[in-house]
């Protein structure tokens, strides 16, 4: 295991500051059997969080011990365990933390401006990777790219500017945990149709979670391919009849979505057949004074008084976060011995200066600057390097009950990229935004990624 910093590139070339990254490398005697191993680069999201999520939560050898009671809280004593499912097995690990977090940082004050964004953060990444596979003689070795959150953003563009730079560098795999690079076209904006007919199977699994759907099931995965057959159909030509919607047709589709999120028909009626997740959070189980977890909608709190300065709390991570950068700060400085600093979890400047516009598309009347007639194709990335590279193969895993990037997204990523089928493995886990802090969930996608990589490896 070694822990070290590299130098942070924008895409001018020039170096702003830079990024830590933790490798584990599986004891092999023999220098060929070494270039063999696959390598797996993963990396959170944000944008300006570090991969700690991934690290501690389940794909690294050793993992925070997070309670598998969900209504345990945030309690200490926040322990590292050994990780039996670890992926070190089957590949080598390298988890590189954004700049500003980790053990990396800014050369100047504004140093990290330049990558802040779409361009300068997948050169950034890209420039890292490189300078690793150099430094470790490992051009040859099967790679992949393992993004969650922002971070499935982050992975496409990294595997584009991989390839097509000098040192060009082709992947095997990618990885999209959480994805969301259709957030632009499935964000629930008031009138955009698709953002609400995405988040209907998120909210059909969640209500029969918490047993307030009519739905008779054994399987949360069940109940999402009912919620996404009805939101692909009647549903979806509902929304977009909107007010020439017959009175008859609206009644018996409010008592259909009612039957199917629990929320009482003549709200649905009100809101036009719409809910917001963050409203339906609010309102699923408000009889019981409620509210549930944007993260993780299996986690609840009692809700907060709207009349008092309370401290509003996301129920999944309050009782998550505070253990996950617990345990990576003791990890760091009482087992791995690393005393430079303490390890930064986040980088919160990053999320409120990021830019998002994709340069490779710019904008026909303002530049490259963002603005509502932008283009932000993100799956552009992922459908291009699937062709320029017709031998790499993509997984993508979702958490059932995630409400932040859900698995009605999946769906309208899947129906509208022509992403190949016979490379593109998909799965869904009993979880929420960040499935390896779920032990059994852990378990499963370390397995499922163990295929993924005997799918795809080819040396």
């Amino acid at each position: 295991m070694t822990v070290r910093t590299f130098p942070a590139v924008d895409a001018s070339g020039i170096q702003v500051g830079s990024c830590s990254a933790t490798t584990y490398l599986r004891d092999v005697q023999d220098g060929n059997a070494q270039s063999a191993r696959p390598v797996v680069f993963a990396f959170n999201g944000g944008p300006g969080s570090s991969s700690t999520p991934l690290h501690l939560g389940g794909l690294g050898p050793r993992r925070a011990a997070f309670p598998t009671d969900l209504s345990a809280g945030p309690l200490a004593p926040f322990t590292v365990e050994p990780n039996p499912h670890s992926l070190l097995d089957v590949a080598d690990l390298v988890f590189i933390d954004a700049i500003n977090t980790g053990y990396g940082g800014s050369d100047t004050t504004d140093g990290s401006a330049s990558v802040y964004g779409v361009d300068g953060d997948a050169a950034c990444f890209a420039g890292v990777i490189t300078n690793w596979l150099l430094d470790a003689g490992r051009l040859h070795s099967p790679k992949y790219l393992l993004g969650e959150s922002y971070g499935t953003i982050r992975a496409p563009l990294v595997a584009r500017t991989l390839f097509n730079q000098a040192t060009s560098i082709a992947v095997n795999g990618i990885v999209l945990l959480g994805q969301a690079l259709n957030l632009q076209e499935t964000t629930q904006r008031p009138t955009n149709v698709m953002g609400t007919v995405a988040a209907l199977p998120f909210m059909a699994a969640t209500a029969w979670y918490h047993g307030r759907s009519k739905l008779t099931a054994e399987t949360a995965d069940y109940v999402t391919q009912v919620a996404h057959e009805y939101a692909t159909t009647t549903y979806l030509s509902a929304l977009v009849q909107g007010g020439s919607l017959e009175q008859p047709e609206r009644h018996a589709v409010a008592q259909r979505l009612s039957e199917l999120i629990g929320i009482p028909a003549d709200y649905l009626l009100r809101s036009r057949l719409r809910i917001h997740t963050d409203d339906f959070r609010q309102l699923l189980l408000q009889d019981q004074q409620a509210v549930l977890g944007s993260n993780d909608a299996r986690y609840t709190l009692t809700a907060s008084d709207s009349r008092r300065a309370e401290a509003v709390a996301d129920p999944a991570t309050a009782a998550m976060a505070p253990g996950l950068t617990a345990a990576a700060a003791r990890y760091y400085r009482e087992e791995l011995q690393v005393e430079e600093r303490s390890y930064q979890p986040m980088d919160p400047q990053a999320a409120r200066d990021w830019v998002w516009q994709d340069p490779a598309y710019p904008n026909p009347r303002l530049g490259t600057r963002p603005s509502p007639f932008g283009t932000f194709d993100y799956a552009a990335s992922l459908s291009g390097y699937l062709k320029a590279n017709p031998t790499a193969h993509l997984l993508i895993g979702t958490g059932l009950y995630d409400s932040l990037t859900t698995v009605g997204m999946v769906e309208h990523l899947i129906s509208q990229n022509d992403l190949p089928a016979d490379r593109l493995h998909r799965r869904t886990y009993d979880s929420g935004h960040m499935m390896y802090t779920d032990p059994e969930a852990s378990a499963q996608l370390n397995n499922d990624l163990r295929a993924f990589i005997a799918a795809s490896s080819i040396v």
